[in-house]
């Protein structure tokens, strides 16, 4: 699952973040084998692509990830 495309469904435009109405907030998280591991809670899009982005690079995700196939 490292290497996967975005899913279709995805409307943030980013795997692994997405907006959470009832908390008015973005959400990042990232997912490793069978455990989804919170990134937190964000104001604004940018910054939890960014806080996403930066854990796919801690944990040797290939660039490609997440790229429409």
């Amino acid at each position: 699952r490292r290497n996967a495309a975005r899913p279709r469904h995805n409307t943030s435009g980013t795997i692994g973040v997405s907006y959470r109405a009832d908390k008015g907030r973005w959400r990042a998280f990232i997912t490793e084998g069978d455990l989804t591991i919170h990134l937190g809670y964000f104001s604004t899009r940018e910054e939890a692509v960014a806080a996403r982005k930066r854990a796919e690079n801690e944990r040797g995700f290939h660039p490609n990830h997440g790229r429409a196939a």
